[in-house]
């Protein structure tokens, strides 16, 4: 953007913002005080002043909406205080103090991934959730006891509850919703002629169809794996249908950290602990959670990971196992399902399988709901 900030001389888009005349090769500001501040308007290329002459003031001192404040140099809750963090008009000062700081160092720019081009591929995959109060369970049992008919059933894998003092002294129980979204699925929906997740990097959360103001809060939004993987080839060789199309086979984790109070570990599995200068910190303990619906008759899931280990150095292998019935409407009794490990150079020809039958956990103890 020019340095003396005028933009009179610059081309307009159809959406009334402007842009420069030329491709920057670097993105950084040209020079500081009073030019970089004119440089520092944003990506409609207008201060307030010339959103002002441009969108007339219908819309208050700023018509476009994207000044930036640092979140402890403004006042309100905290939801006033972070409401304009985002903004990108002055949002790079060249000084700062405790209270007043920027964003970042760089001109906000369209080009993301900051490769000097600009990608105008829109193809993606899309994950859409139903987010309305019918469909969010509101206490512990509605969580235990979610329909089948309910469209985040599937997405939904834990639950959390706590009271919690608001800031005019009333007591309200807050509730925290633990979502996991598989990428690949049937619920996945190809935009722009995407065929698979070879080439993805970026992702966009938006909200839609709100009829009234509605605040989220995120704990933490992450891209989660599992060692293990699911293996999708036929165990049987005399399987006619080792697809399985009616079958729903999943693979996630729990843990103490993330599930806590909803999670127990095995007898004798401790957390691991880092000693800092001051404290002690439990280091997350999770488990393996395998989950398959509709499985036929004498037919078997599986997931494989692939390890180096030389087995002739151990003498005895630990496994704990739990089984349960996380459906409603069905009864799974003790020997109906039998839990199974092959170790060995691969899973259909050379390998050693250790099986037995699983009885369905109903105790509530460590000891009791894994053996």
């Amino acid at each position: 953007m020019p340095e003396d900030g005028n933009v009179s001389l610059l081309p307009t888009t159809d959406y009334g913002t402007v842009v420069p005349q030329n491709q920057s090769l670097v993105y950084a500001f040209d020079t500081t005080g009073e030019e970089r501040n004119n440089q520092d308007v944003g990506y409609d290329g207008y201060n307030d002043e010339d959103e002002l002459l441009k969108f007339g003031t219908s819309f208050g001192d700023d018509p476009s909406n994207d000044n930036y404040a640092y979140f402890l140099n403004t006042e309100g809750d905290i939801f006033e205080r972070y409401k304009k963090y985002n903004g990108v008009e002055g949002n790079t000062p060249d000084t700062f103090s405790n209270t007043d700081r920027g964003a970042n160092t760089q001109p906000d720019v369209e080009d993301i991934n900051r490769d000097n081009t600009m990608n105008t591929i829109d193809s993606y995959f899309e994950y859409e959730l139903d987010l309305t109060r019918q469909n969010l369970p509101e206490s512990q049992a509605d969580f235990d006891n979610i329909p089948n008919s309910n469209p985040l059933k599937e997405f939904l894998r834990d639950f959390k509850q706590t009271k919690r003092q608001l800031p005019n002294g009333e007591n309200t129980d807050v509730r925290w919703y633990q979502f996991r979204i598989p990428v690949q699925g049937a619920h996945a929906k190809p935009v722009g002629g995407i065929s698979d997740l070879r080439s993805v990097r970026f992702a966009r959360i938006f909200l839609k169809e709100f009829t009234e103001p509605t605040i989220f809060r995120f704990g933490t939004l992450d891209l989660v794996r599992s060692d293990w993987r699911r293996y999708t080839q036929a165990l049987d060789k005399n399987d006619p249908t080792p697809d399985d199309p009616q079958t729903d086979f999943s693979v996630g984790v729990i843990g103490t950290l993330e599930n806590e109070g909803s999670y127990k570990r095995p007898p004798g599995i401790e957390p691991e602990e880092l000693f800092n200068n001051n404290t002690v910190i439990q280091q997350n303990e999770q488990s393996l959670v395998v989950k398959v619906c509709n499985l036929e008759s004498e037919d078997s899931k599986a997931v494989y990971k692939n390890i180096s280990v030389d087995m002739r150095q151990f003498k005895r292998m630990r496994m704990f196992m739990h089984a349960e019935d996380n459906e409603s409407g069905t009864v799974l009794e003790n020997n109906d399902l039998v839990g199974f490990i092959r170790m060995g150079n691969d899973l259909t020809e050379n390998y050693y399988q250790i099986e037995i039958p699983l009885e369905v956990s109903t105790s509530t103890s460590r000891a009791g709901l894994w053996y």
